[in-house]
């Protein structure tokens, strides 16, 4: 049986030992999820990768409550085969039952108040991922592309006693948690392991459109882990209790590749389970990566057959410069994963160079129409862009996140015509609520994206007193009486509150323009200067630099490798604030780019 992952991701990635088998993994994952009714039946109820890590994601699973990760260890070649091994992790519900299975330490970060918030970039906080590590996948990929394997290896328990016991308190109020001699932890691994598995694996026969070659296993006595208070952890034999591994083969992979896989630390070799043609084991007989699905390139994909039948809901994401739009977008993307939802963003930068893509980590679901302004590049392109994301993913939302120069009316003409495609459900503005009043009286392009909006989102309100937001509530009251007026903190606001039981019809939206002048950022002599940059920047020498900048100068972002920082960091400026973090990628080219009125590249030179 000849399987080609090359069906699946870029050839070109397959023959890089170093990334063939991230790349595979990476595609299962993601080509499993675009379609919601395909998502639903392989058992995903909502997968996020995670921003800040590179082949690091969490997800929801059918059955269970708790939040599910998956995160690249290593990736290496072995005699040409790309060889893989992802930790998975199980992050149970503060209040499940299998929290008490877990280790005393697992169980006091489950109960902090940031718990979740720290689940989405779980990969950064090495607590984390020792506490709740269940198993690994494995993948193996053969060098031309034409076979990979996809294994699990966990044990039947995880279980450490506390030779000495353990105690918590301090003085005289010291109390024991765990008598000495019992368990600290006693997770059942392999069940937890194995329905991800399950669903991973299913969702590896739906993208190959095949079903396994081969069916591999080893099993080996089990070890227990004892440690004692003196800090010393030794493992004793379990004769009660098993490690397993489980490999499934898509494609005929020779056996000299199958030694590859050979894992020094077994005394066995994996031996077949089920062959091709042969009679499935009654243990496995059941499951899903046994089974057929719709065949991803056929008609019988579409969302009518599966039993959806709703368009998209497109929504226009519009703001001035730096008024928070991104962290809105993170917060509703997020929201719609939890709901199973599939989010698809059309998104577009002032300048030549993308940065809020990279900052989403979303590079499946983003198109970026770089090389211009919303008004001027994404007119003419927003249906192609519509056309494409409908056919390929099938999203439940389009969200047009325009740049912060962009007028939004100027878009309705083309919105007016994919009402057979889409619904359009609103133009949703956010507003810097510190600099809001300034943007209103300075720039028609606010004042525009504050009229047409249905709903208009107050960020940032922590930085004004009740003063400046009445003003500001004030002056966008007298310019869109109609418009919903939410006061927010980062871009944290219920994003229901954008959902519209009526649908908006483009073209009576656009009645009332029609005969006005519909503005955009060259009227307000707006524009966008890239920077050039020096070979090396001393941190302290760019915030002199950026602290001097001319009022004129509404906003900067970018990306900056700072002398002694291994990676790029960070920029973000809006009118005389600034932020700089760090970005664990070292894949982002350095590049910063200006936006203001007025302004040259000689009166904003970095000098340093």
């Amino acid at each position: 049986m000849r399987v080609i992952p090359s069906s699946i991701c870029p050839h070109v990635a397959l023959q890089e030992p170093d990334v063939a088998a991230s790349e595979v993994l990476k595609a299962i994952i993601v080509r499993s999820n675009f379609i919601p009714g395909i998502r639903f039946q392989l058992g995903w109820r909502g997968v996020k990768d995670c921003c800040f890590a590179s082949d690091a994601w969490t997800m929801k699973l059918a059955g269970y409550s708790g939040v599910f990760g998956i995160r690249r260890a290593t990736v290496v070649e072995q005699d040409g085969v790309s060889v893989g091994v992802f930790p998975v992790s199980y992050f149970p519900q503060p209040d499940e039952d299998i929290v008490e299975s877990f280790s005393v330490q697992a169980g006091l970060i489950t109960q902090l108040k940031e718990y979740k918030t720290l689940l989405r970039e779980y990969v950064k906080h090495e607590a984390l991922c020792d506490a709740f590590t269940i198993g690994a996948v494995h993948v193996a990929v053969l060098p031309d592309g034409t076979g990979f394997t996809l294994g699990l290896e966990s044990s039947s328990r995880l279980a450490s006693v506390a030779v000495d016991g353990v105690v918590a308190g301090e003085g005289t109020e010291l109390a024991e948690v765990i008598a000495a001699g019992d368990f600290d932890q006693n997770i059942p691994a392999w069940d937890i392991a194995y329905d991800f598995f399950r669903v991973l694996a299913a969702s590896a026969s739906y993208c190959m459109q095949h079903q396994p070659g081969r069916m591999m296993q080893r099993i080996r006595e089990g070890r227990m882990v004892h440690y004692t208070a003196k800090g010393a952890c030794y493992a004793v034999p379990d004769t009660d209790e098993h490690e397993k591994q489980l490999v499934l083969e898509y494609g005929t992979i020779p056996d000299s590749a199958n030694a590859v896989l050979h894992d020094p630390s077994w005394s066995d070799s994996l031996h077949d389970l089920w062959c091709h043609n042969e009679q499935v084991p009654e243990e496995y007989a059941e499951e899903a990566w046994w089974q057929s699905l719709p065949d991803s390139q056929h008609k019988s994909l579409d969302k009518k057959v599966l039993g959806i039948v709703d368009k998209p809901r497109l929504i226009i994401l519009t703001g001035f410069l730096g008024s928070g739009k991104t962290s809105f977008l993170r917060e509703f993307i997020e929201y719609q994963i939890a709901r199973n939802q599939f989010v698809a963003v059309v998104q577009n930068e002032i300048g030549k160079q993308g940065l809020d893509g990279k900052i989403l980590g979303q590079e499946y679901a983003v198109t970026e129409v770089d090389e211009g302004c919303v008004c001027c590049s994404l007119v003419g392109s927003l249906k192609a862009a519509a056309i494409e994301l409908t056919q390929i993913f099938q999203p439940d939302y389009i969200v047009v996140e325009t740049t912060g120069l962009a007028n939004p009316a100027n878009l309705l003409s083309e919105i007016a015509e994919l009402e057979d495609l889409i619904v359009f459900d609103s133009v949703t503005t956010v507003f810097d609520a510190e600099a809001g009043v300034r943007c209103l009286k300075s720039f028609e392009v606010a004042r525009s994206q504050a009229a047409m909006a249905d709903t208009i989102l107050l960020n940032k309100v922590d930085l004004v007193t009740q003063e400046q937001l009445a003003l500001l509530h004030e002056e966008i009251r007298r310019m869109n009486p109609r418009a919903s007026v939410l006061e927010t903190v980062h871009g944290d606001v219920h994003p229901s509150a954008l959902e519209s039981d009526v649908p908006r019809n483009a073209k009576e939206k656009r009645m009332p323009l029609l005969l006005t002048d519909l503005r955009n950022h060259t009227h307000d002599n707006m524009s966008s200067i890239s920077i050039k940059l020096p070979k090396k920047i001393e941190r302290e020498a760019f915030e002199t630099w950026i602290q001097a900048l001319p009022e004129k100068v509404y906003r900067v972002k970018g990306a900056l490798t700072f002398i002694g920082d291994e990676n790029p960091s960070v920029v973000q400026y809006v009118a005389g604030r600034y932020d700089i973090t760090p970005h664990p990628s070292d894949a982002m080219s350095d590049f910063l780019i200006a936006i203001g009125q007025n302004i040259s590249e000689s009166e904003i030179q970095l000098v340093v």
